[in-house]
């Protein structure tokens, strides 16, 4: 009995083991999911609280969108402020326009200042006398159409007529047509030559056969002869013969120079250089033998020689004084 009563007590024990085991492992498996779900929970707040899309990130992100927000409103505020600054100084503006709204006085004595500026610096400068005139006649036009009974404008008026005539009574030959006459005195001057001139004979003596210096002394001698020619003048077929041998090679570099003179004579306004370089060329042009050609020439020549290249000097201090006045005249 008593070695029965052990083994029933055993398997008593193993029994209550076994129904106790189910209980505990139930208890772990719960815990389990409770520490998961709190592990997720927790990962869950800081994720919303602290994570890139959390709580805290958004606050930030906020607060730098009400900075720019911020910023925004002042700049805009600014730019407010600027605009109303610029209506207030385009009304101030405005105003201004509207109150010196230039009248017809003010315009005229404008325009009459560049014309009769221009009109002094084309004498003064370029010595465009006939330039000068258009441009004073151009102002005299424009008084007599706008201001044509206003006194003020008087004075000006009788010192432009004044300085029109006196340009009318002082007007330069025109340069480019007398240099144009002096090139066609030179072609001239260069048909005549052909028609009559010829090259010079030289007489050549018969030396014999000679040695080197025979014939370098034979070379000088022919070159001192050909330097002066002594000829006898008998009759009239003499004389064409020297009139034909007088323009050669010297005279025609002269007779260019001449010319280059006559025409800076032209462009400097010399008068002095002008009728001695035409005096020389109708000298030179009546040593041809007479023909219809150097008569022509000889016509040209006299035309030139009555042409003036020298300037009077003429200012238009009187038109400029006047317009001065009228520049200080309050319209």
């Amino acid at each position: 009995m008593n070695q029965t009563q052990p083994i029933e007590n055993n398997s008593t024990n193993q029994i209550s083991l076994a129904k106790s085991n189910p209980v505990k492992s139930n208890s772990k498996l719960a815990i389990y999911l409770a520490g998961l779900s709190l592990s997720c929970s927790v990962y869950l707040a800081y994720q919303g609280i602290w994570g890139p899309s959390g709580l805290q990130q958004q606050l930030i992100i906020n607060r730098s969108y009400q900075q720019q927000l911020a910023q925004l409103t002042q700049d805009n505020l600014k730019l407010a402020q600027q605009l109303n600054q610029l209506q207030q100084q385009q009304q101030q503006l405005t105003k201004r326009i509207n109150q010196l709204d230039p009248s017809d006085f003010t315009l005229l004595v404008v325009q009459l200042t560049k014309l009769i500026s221009g009109a002094n610096q084309s004498i003064l400068l370029f010595h465009d006398y006939l330039g000068a005139e258009q441009q004073l006649s151009l102002a005299q036009n424009l008084i007599h159409h706008q201001q044509v009974n206003d006194p003020r404008f008087m004075a000006l008026k009788i010192n432009l007529a004044k300085d029109i005539l006196m340009l009318q009574q002082n007007l330069p030959n025109d340069d480019t047509l007398l240099l144009v006459k002096l090139n066609q005195v030179s072609s001239e001057f260069k048909q005549l030559n052909l028609s009559y001139s010829s090259p010079h004979s030289t007489k050549n003596s018969d030396y014999p056969t000679s040695t080197w210096w025979q014939t370098l002394l034979k070379s000088m001698h022919n070159y001192l002869v050909n330097l002066v020619t002594i000829e006898k003048i008998t009759s009239q077929q003499d004389l064409n013969s020297q009139a034909n041998n007088l323009v050669n090679s010297n005279e025609l570099t002269q007779l260019a120079l001449v010319l280059l003179q006559a025409k800076e004579a032209v462009i400097n306004h010399d008068p002095a250089k002008w009728q001695t370089s035409l005096m020389w060329l109708i000298q030179l042009s009546k040593s041809y033998p007479p023909s219809a050609q150097q008569l022509t020439l000889i016509n040209h020549l006299n035309d030139l020689q009555q042409q003036s290249v020298s300037i009077n000097l003429v200012n238009l201090n009187n038109s400029l004084a006047e317009l001065a006045k009228l520049q200080t005249i309050k319209p």
